[in-house]
């Protein structure tokens, strides 16, 4: 019998536009529960298999101030982050009945999420994460109370959650956290670069600034069918991979041909989305080559064009960039 497992989301603000990418990944995963705590009305589509619960951001601040036992105030949504690992005592109503609870991002799309499903089923890991340390899109935690309150001894906490930014305590702070307690255990990557080897690594790919792939050399493609994320490196081997996260590619010039009606068979590539499914041979051709080493100029020139221009100019254009391709 498959585990119960549930991802829990905090999403404040407004719907990403590419909320289509990680809905209809989400619908292809049916054995995994997805809860998005949110004061937002119901986006489209929404997968039977999420649900929204709808609270206001002031009862999720009180919850959590409650559990932290200090009163936090944050002046960016984005520094909910640090709180993820705190959810199960802020929620406890929402993770009920549940072996495994975790935390995920939106900005990814997944693959076969399965691969976390058998991870859990050997019922002998705290923490799941396919990475080499626990990460903030994608850690499952075991429901269980020690575990639940591991984050609550994090070295300086207060003065974490007092700093504008966020301090990763819902990732390498996490592990680091529970390495120092003890008799935790973790299914996680023993080893980037040999797991980068496999056909179908426990994995998740992460988009960074550039158009690379953490931990993996050289160009890329990804094709995104449902069910399903294949990663096509420099040399052509391919990685199914559970998700790709496009957390460094977020800006514009990477979805100039996004198309939300086609959400369901996609490439990604360096050079950004592309509408369709390309072949594997693609990454290796001189065009695709080229293509992506012009992409990468482009946004280099407008770094240095940028660092020209007034504040003021500066944010202008970033309030342009940021509807410019809002769907």
């Amino acid at each position: 019998m498959n585990p119960k497992i549930a991802f829990i989301i905090l999403y404040y603000g407004q719907w990403p536009w590419y909320w289509r990418l990680w809905a209809d990944s989400v619908a292809a995963n049916p054995a995994i529960e997805f809860v998005i705590v949110t004061d937002l009305d119901e986006p489209s589509p929404v997968p039977a298999n999420a649900r929204l619960v709808k609270m206001p951001l002031d009862e999720v601040m009180v919850r959590l101030s409650r559990v932290i036992g200090a009163p936090l105030k944050f002046a960016r949504l984005h520094k909910l982050c640090d709180c993820k690992p705190f959810y199960a005592l802020a929620f406890p109503e929402l993770v009920r009945g549940y072996d495994y609870w975790g935390y995920c991002d939106l900005d990814l799309f997944f693959g076969d999420l399965s691969p976390l499903i058998e991870k859990a089923r050997e019922g002998k890991w705290d923490f799941i994460s396919p990475w080499d340390y626990t990460v903030g899109h994608c850690n499952l935690l075991r429901n269980k109370d020690r575990v639940n309150s591991i984050a609550l001894k994090t070295t300086k906490l207060i003065e974490h959650l007092a700093e504008p930014a966020i301090t990763f305590i819902d990732e390498g702070g996490l592990s680091e956290t529970a390495l120092k307690e003890g008799d935790f255990t973790f299914g996680v990557v023993d080893d980037i670069q040999s797991e980068w080897q496999k056909a179908k690594p426990f994995l998740g790919a992460t988009a960074q600034p550039g158009g690379t792939i953490s931990r993996l050399d050289g160009l890329f493609l990804a094709v995104h069918t449902p069910g399903k994320v294949m990663i096509y490196d420099a040399k052509g081997q391919s990685h199914e991979v559970l998700y790709f996260h496009f957390m460094g590619m977020k800006t514009a010039n990477y979805w100039q041909r996004f198309d939300a009606t086609k959400a369901r068979e996609f490439s990604f590539t360096p050079y950004g989305y592309e509408p369709k499914v390309l072949s594997p041979e693609a990454v290796q051709s001189f065009g695709y080559r080229l293509r992506c080493l012009i992409s990468q100029l482009l946004p280099r020139g407008y770094s240095w064009i940028r660092g020209m221009m007034s504040p003021q100019l500066v944010a202008s254009l970033k309030r342009w960039r940021a509807g410019a391709y809002r769907r």
